[in-house]
């Protein structure tokens, strides 16, 4: 808390941070694309006949 007033600008990652929509919409992103890289790695790795 700040007693002079309260002027300061809040940090970029606590507002990042604080932004729970973000942070789903993040997470929903981040295992999107690992599960579409493991698809095409698995993909990748079939043995061809």
């Amino acid at each position: 808390m700040v007693a002079d007033g309260g002027n300061e600008e809040i940090p970029f990652m606590q507002r990042f941070l604080d932004n729970m929509w973000l942070l789903l919409i993040l997470s929903f992103a981040i295992l999107a694309v690992s599960y579409v890289g493991w698809g095409i790695l698995e993909a990748l790795n079939v043995p061809s006949r």
